[in-house]
């Protein structure tokens, strides 16, 4: 599993309502490597962890347990009094389906906690945070790498398996969550700055602050959403 410096805690539900395996999820979720704390509040969990949150999500759906994020909190003074706990950037382009949670780790560190898939195989591709929030004409309207006195959007790069996908943990010590909510992750081509796809930074929220079990727009509940996604 991919590692943070700082621990964050994390809120997960869980798509399960029987007593005897919640509690035996429980007791499982203890014993992974790098989790410290597990509590449980009927489906919901809140995990402390420095495991990447992609990572955690998928060693519980390696348990056998669909599960979703509800929720990121860690402890730095740029979150404190604010409604939000993390970003979100669901990323679309020409065959680019993904998600970027953003969230700091502590005071100096800002992760950037990705997957995705519908890429080039076995490429290195760039990631970046982009000064606008905007997608009027597609990733062009998202403008350059966004950049102030004491910030820079530059991320990174990740690399692609054979299939086009990757799971990938950037971190950054030039930003702060809160300067780049509203703004966009862009992915594109190192050599020629060609983007891929790209999505706007949303506020996600912190741990205990999401009840949300049905869509009101829809009417279709959490699962329901979440097994359109993962056909």
């Amino acid at each position: 599993m991919t590692r943070l410096n700082s621990e964050v805690l994390i809120e997960v539900l869980v798509d399960c309502v029987d007593m005897k395996k919640l509690e035996e999820l429980t007791q499982q979720i203890k014993t992974i490597d790098g989790v410290t704390t597990c509590t449980r509040n009927g489906d919901s969990f809140y995990i402390s962890t420095n495991n990447s949150v992609q990572s955690t999500l998928k060693r519980l759906e390696s348990m056998g347990q669909k599960s979703i994020l509800r929720g990121i909190k860690s402890n730095s003074k740029f979150l404190q009094g604010l409604d939000f706990g993390s970003g979100v950037s669901i990323l679309e382009g020409a065959g680019l389906k993904g998600v970027c949670r953003l969230y700091q780790i502590n005071d100096q560190e800002l992760a950037l906690d990705g997957s995705v898939s519908g890429l080039p195989s076995s490429a290195t591709l760039e990631i970046n945070i982009h000064a606008n929030g905007n997608l009027s004409d597609d990733c062009k309207s998202c403008g350059d790498v966004f950049k102030s006195l004491s910030m820079s959007g530059k991320f990174g790069s990740f690399v692609t398996d054979k299939g086009g996908k990757s799971d990938f943990l950037l971190v950054t010590d030039r930003l702060q969550l809160p300067e780049i909510i509203g703004r966009s992750v862009v992915v594109r081509n190192p050599v020629d700055l060609r983007p891929l796809g790209c999505g706007i930074i949303a506020r996600s929220a912190s741990v205990t602050d999401n009840t949300k079990r049905i869509c009101t727009c829809s009417g279709e509940t959490v699962w329901d959403a979440y097994n359109k996604t993962t056909l």
